[in-house]
């Protein structure tokens, strides 16, 4: 695990915050039924650690949505949700009860949407709080393992270098699904982000 300042560690919870709110606020305009995305817990792990709990969530594997962004620091966000999890996040923007092999060929499409929509708004808000510009790359769904996702959707084959990476709770009505938001940097990139978290900090005690 990283370490980081109390003012560095204070920041980030409260940017991803803002995030994750203003992204939820997009979300609820898509499915049927009101959710709630809590506050995300944050924790800046080695890549390697991040697979492991990715691997934690669920002995089925894991659904992923990837996006590559760059700007003043760059990387790879992804949405993941345990594959269990996943239909019943379908069944919430569906509307209706389908048989899951229906929900499992409207999965791909759903989620896509879903992590479009959060990772574009947490990216956005994220850059507005910063003061940087940040573009996205199209979303890429993927199913596996942990390794197997960082290797396929992060261009790399070793797991090194940090992760971002984001508990969120999405609380429906009659469920509770865990997601995971994870920012995937470089070590030069990890510095380049946590520049600007300063800057950010020295600006709010101006």
């Amino acid at each position: 695990m990283m370490d980081l300042s109390e003012m560095q560690s204070g920041a980030i919870n409260e940017l991803m915050n803002i995030s994750i709110g203003r992204a939820a606020s997009s979300l609820n305009q898509l499915v049927n039924e009101e959710i709630l995305l809590t506050a995300p817990r944050v924790l800046f792990i080695k890549r390697v650690e991040a697979s492991k709990k990715i691997n934690s969530l669920s002995l089925n594997g894991s659904c992923a949505v990837f996006q590559a962004f760059s700007g003043p620091f760059a990387g790879d966000a992804l949405l993941i949700f345990p594959e269990n999890k996943s239909v019943e996040l379908v069944r919430a923007i569906i509307g209706e009860v389908a048989p899951l092999e229906t929900l499992t060929e409207l999965e791909h499409d759903a989620l896509t949407e879903v992590a479009n929509i959060v990772l574009n708004a947490s990216l956005g808000s994220l850059a507005n709080l910063l003061e940087i510009e940040i573009s996205c790359s199209l979303p890429e769904y993927v199913k596996g393992n942990g390794e197997s996702i960082f290797m396929l959707k992060t261009g790399s084959r070793e797991n090194v270098g940090m992760a971002m990476f984001m508990e969120v709770d999405f609380v429906l009505k009659q469920r509770k699904i865990n997601g995971y938001v994870v920012f995937v940097l470089d070590v030069d990139t990890t510095q380049k982000f946590l520049d600007l978290i300063d800057n950010y900090v020295s600006r709010m005690m101006m």
